[in-house]
């Protein structure tokens, strides 16, 4: 998106000393902000941060239940799975 401080949908991954702690996709026009809206929506996940803006061509793949949320190493593993496999298949 090229519109200066247009929301974004951004991947927020986070860990702690003890490992991964989750993932939460959220809107935001930066890491901060996404952290923000999160946080707003009670998704606190704790530890360090490691964010970036969702490409397009993944944005239209990630189904509405993955976002706003805080995602297990399960679900994030599902949702890997649901947009890299089918690329797969359809090479």
């Amino acid at each position: 998106m090229n519109h200066a401080n247009a929301e974004e949908w951004q991947w927020a991954s986070c860990a702690d000393a003890e490992g991964f702690c989750g993932v939460a996709i959220v809107r935001g026009q930066d890491t901060l902000s996404a952290l923000f809206n999160a946080h707003r929506l009670g998704i606190n996940h704790g530890g360090h941060i490691l964010s970036f803006t969702i490409p397009q061509e993944l944005l239209g793949k990630i189904p509405s239940s993955y976002r706003n949320t805080l995602l297990s190493q399960d679900r994030v593993k599902e949702l890997n799975r649901l947009l890299y496999d089918e690329e797969r298949l359809q090479s």
